[in-house]
């Protein structure tokens, strides 16, 4: 994951203290709201050079526009929408939780945090990121950006599920001719590719953890 400088990181969490900090990347940090357990809020880190909250705000309308509110409840995390708060604009959006309550690990953690043993098997959160690929190719949704950091796992019991938390790529292009979002063919091809990717690196990730059980 990519983590910003200490000096940024140490400038967010004296603005946001005492909020809970769940995540953050290059250009966000998010926190659990004080006003409701039930939501987030996403900050823009002080000189991120992405504004990822209009982008995924812009990302979020469009999906429901194409998909509907009710399919996408189990897959993506609901965007409420932008909001001025007394630390700052920030992106609220739904907190994905575990059927007990608990707030969702990112995928990341289940890979690579060496104080979280995932539960889960590699080949187990093979499946679901197979199942969320499926999702997407029959809803010919263009979400590219398949890594491990824009997913939490959600243990339904019977195994892993993957809800997206970050939906951006459906909206952003690192193609300087999208041809793989203007034809369906390529736009196929590159999901599958980008989800096999993520298989290989989950499985790599739980390799040695496997061998030593």
């Amino acid at each position: 994951m990519t983590r910003h400088s200490p000096d940024a990181a140490a400038s967010i969490e004296a603005r946001h203290a005492p909020l809970q900090e769940l995540g953050r990347s290059a250009n966000r940090v998010c926190m659990l709201a004080a006003d409701n357990p039930a939501h987030c809020l996403k900050y823009r880190l002080p000189g991120a050079k992405l504004d990822a909250n209009r982008i995924e705000w812009k990302a979020w309308q469009w999906l429901r526009q194409r998909v509907g509110a009710d399919e996408l409840q189990d897959r993506f995390a609901r965007v409420i929408g932008p909001e001025r708060t007394v630390h700052g604009e920030a992106l609220r959006c739904a907190v994905i939780r575990d059927r007990d309550g608990g707030i969702a690990r990112s995928l990341y953690v289940h890979l690579y945090d060496a104080d979280f043993a995932t539960p889960h098997s590699a080949a187990a959160l093979c499946v679901a990121v197979a199942d969320f690929e499926r999702f997407l190719l029959q809803r010919k949704l263009p979400l590219f950006d398949l890594n491990a950091g824009n997913f939490v796992v959600v243990d339904e019991g019977d195994g892993p599920r993957l809800v997206c938390v970050d939906a951006k790529s459906l909206c952003v292009s690192k193609e300087i001719l999208p041809l793989s979002r203007w034809i369906a063919p390529l736009g196929k091809r590159k999901l599958r590719r980008r989800a096999a990717r993520l298989r290989a690196r989950i499985g790599s990730a739980l390799a040695p953890r496997a061998a030593s059980t």
